[in-house]
């Protein structure tokens, strides 16, 4: 048989010498050494390396190695591994196996969502919740509905995992789902829904917004949360709509601004003068560019604590 023909298939010399060699007994670290440098191909454009990456992602059984392979994947570019493989993968009980396998099917676009999707039904706790926040790293439209259908889920962690997907590729339709997470009791989940709500929420949550504000107003400032500063900005983004809401939350704030710490006295003069004491009445809804100014930070805010978590 010709050099370089195995089985009738043509193998690159190169290929046959990692093949060869991953076939031998590798520590840890020389596995990911080998990998490693079968990802330089791969970063080089060799048609045979991500295709050489996928095939012991197959075979391989240790979590520690599957998530050194999916992750030098991803470094390198390798976008078509077979996506049954990967949705295999992300029902592995490995928070690294199924966060790297999600992650590769949002990178692989649109066909990659879709399956990632059609697997969450199978998913439960830490893992559903991790395949949920991987894809607010993807591009393009949202099954909104799908991702939405978790905003309210019996366990935080899924319910966080949407909901920052939802503030960073959800629209108004899904604004209903987030109006109802802002009654749940814990902290984490009233900020992420209220987070959402000024990044992409439309006003049919105004109501709900400001009896969310009527019982934090009332309560003395904590430093833990942002929930008074984060209703008032999705009030100030939709004031133009509803005014009234507007004029109802600066009676919230003047009436209990012995409450309000340094901190939210500063956002509130800073961004949305017109709830604080010294502004006069009747109040002007904050201008476009205003609204547009108060909701930057908090899209800045979203895209680091994505980078942290990736």
């Amino acid at each position: 048989m010709p050099r370089g023909v195995t089985g009738g298939e043509y193998v690159a010399p190169a290929e046959d010498v990692f093949e060869r060699q991953h076939s031998g007994s590798l520590s840890n670290p020389q596995f990911a050494g080998l990998v490693g440098q079968v990802g330089l191909h791969a970063r080089r454009g060799a048609p045979w390396a991500c295709r050489l990456l996928y095939r012991w992602l197959a075979v391989e059984e240790s979590d520690t190695r599957r998530v050194i392979l999916l992750k030098t994947m991803i470094e390198v570019g390798c976008r078509d591994c077979p996506l049954d493989m990967l949705t295999r993968l992300v029902a592995v009980p490995h928070t690294d196996v199924c966060q790297e396998a999600a992650h590769l099917l949002v990178l692989a676009g649109p066909s990659g969502e879709r399956a990632l999707l059609a697997t969450l039904g199978r998913l439960r706790g830490y893992l559903l919740a991790i395949s949920l926040g991987q894809l607010a790293s993807g591009n393009g439209p949202l099954d909104v509905a799908t991702v939405a259908s978790y905003a309210n889920h019996p366990n935080q962690h899924v319910r966080l995992g949407t909901l920052g997907t939802l503030a960073v590729r959800g629209d108004g339709t899904c604004t209903g789902k987030l109006a109802a997470a802002i009654d749940r009791s814990d902290i984490p989940t009233r900020d992420a829904a209220l987070t959402a709500l000024v990044t992409i929420g439309g006003p049919d949550a105004v109501d709900a917004v400001l009896k969310r504000l009527s019982i934090d107003a009332a309560r003395r400032s904590r430093p833990e949360t942002l929930t008074v500063e984060l209703a008032l900005n999705y009030l100030g983004q939709h004031a133009q709509t509803r005014p009234d809401a507007l004029t109802h939350a600066r009676t919230l704030i003047v009436d209990h601004w012995h409450r309000r710490d340094e901190a939210e006295i500063a956002w509130i003069r800073k961004n949305l003068p017109q709830v604080a004491p010294e502004t006069p009445e009747p109040i002007s809804p904050p201008s476009s560019q205003a609204a547009a100014g108060m909701r930057r930070p908090v899209l800045a805010r979203l895209h680091r604590m994505m980078q942290d978590s990736m």
